[in-house]
């Protein structure tokens, strides 16, 4: 969940379980708090930590494809166009989302972020200059970069 304060910052709440569906380990969180200071503090940017964790032994698995979909529906909200994204789940998917929404000069007021085994079922509430998106010219300009970036395996 995230929500956008009136000072503009941008709070992300998360609910988080372990594979089995029960709680984290600690060291997992702990790790995660860590990691998140890193980037936080400047030491480290999110590709490069993305990267590192890309390449550890074990990270990859052998799982169905899922096709990309994107489909911006401006009747959901009275406020806010929404942008609905089914992808291939990755890490830093997420991350690429934002960024993708971000170029296209999109603000986020709202996210309801999913997975379901490997498939991402994301959507974004979101506005530009602080309006619903217009047309069907910006859906076609939105899909394309959009579906680019969830589709590609490299991000960095």
């Amino acid at each position: 969940r995230i929500v956008t304060t009136t000072d503009g910052i941008a709070l992300d709440a998360f609910d988080v379980r372990a594979g089995t569906g029960g709680r984290l380990a600690k060291s997992r969180w702990r790790e995660a708090r860590r990691s998140l200071c890193e980037v936080l503090s400047g030491r480290r940017s999110v590709p490069e930590l993305l990267a590192q964790r890309a390449a550890a032994p074990g990270f990859a698995k052998a799982l169905p494809a899922v096709p990309t979909r994107v489909t911006v529906d401006n009747r959901a909200s009275g406020r806010f166009s929404v942008v609905d994204f089914r992808a291939e789940d990755r890490l830093g998917l997420l991350h690429d989302a934002a960024r993708a929404l971000a170029a296209e000069g999109l603000e986020i007021g709202l996210a309801r972020i999913n997975t379901e085994a490997n498939s991402a079922v994301d959507s974004f509430y979101v506005t530009r200059g602080g309006g619903k998106l217009t047309g069907a010219e910006v859906e076609r300009k939105l899909t394309p970069s959009s579906r680019a970036m969830f589709t590609r395996r490299t991000a960095w």
